[in-house]
């Protein structure tokens, strides 16, 4: 539970992708944890949480 009382929601994606998951978890105040094995998808998944690109998730 978070301090206020409410309880505390993370996404857990063990397969990220190319990072939707997150940031749609991030348009919905959500906390989440993203895993993959693939070294070139968590780079984008990096550039597109800086980037902010939640615009573009459907």
């Amino acid at each position: 539970m978070k301090p206020d009382g409410t309880l505390w929601i993370v996404i857990s994606d063990s397969y990220a992708g190319s990072g939707t998951t997150a940031l749609v978890a991030q348009q919905n105040g959500r906390d989440y944890i993203l895993i993959d094995i693939n070294t070139d998808y968590i780079e984008l998944t990096r550039r597109r949480i800086s980037a902010g690109d939640g615009d573009n998730v459907c």
